[in-house]
């Protein structure tokens, strides 16, 4: 059986059976989902549930007792696109890489240094707050380092 990449083995399974008898097995819905900004458009397919019965590969796609049955396709608005083109590229690679490192700064500023709740309200106390996080963290470090070079130091050679 031939699998289609990203699909479940349900979905592989349908895409198959259609493959195999492609007369008459589906019509496409010629209404599409509103034409609305935010959301993708689907079109949507909906198959004669009586030659389904009869498929020879219909067992996993078919469930015995199904009134209908109907398969969406989300066509990709043009965000959607870009946002794919620039995840396979090689500048979103080079980033995903480094990204493991500022999420461990972040996740030491929000739960070792109190950056997780805002103490004030407004604008001005949460950048307060923020500067005062960075310079614990940063004063830690510096003597956390600055220790581990004095203990190198007085080691015997």
């Amino acid at each position: 059986m031939a699998t289609v990449k990203g699909m479940n083995l349900n979905t592989s399974k349908m895409l198959e059976c259609m493959c195999v008898q492609q007369d008459t097995w589906l019509f496409e819905n010629p209404s599409r989902a509103k034409k609305d900004q935010s959301k993708n458009q689907t079109i949507t397919y909906y198959f004669d549930v009586e030659k389904w019965k009869r498929c020879p590969l219909r067992d996993g796609c078919y469930t015995p007792g199904a009134k209908t049955k109907s398969y969406s396709v989300s066509i990709k608005s043009k965000e959607h696109n870009e946002q794919l083109t620039f995840q396979n590229s090689d500048e979103f690679k080079e980033k995903a890489k480094e990204r493991y490192k500022i999420e461990a700064k972040n996740n030491e500023l929000k739960h070792r240094h109190g950056y997780e709740v805002a103490l004030t309200s407004g604008l001005e106390g949460m950048h307060l707050q923020g500067a005062m996080a960075i310079f614990t963290a940063n004063i830690k470090r510096i003597l956390k380092l600055k220790k581990y070079r004095t203990t190198e130091t007085r080691k015997p050679i």
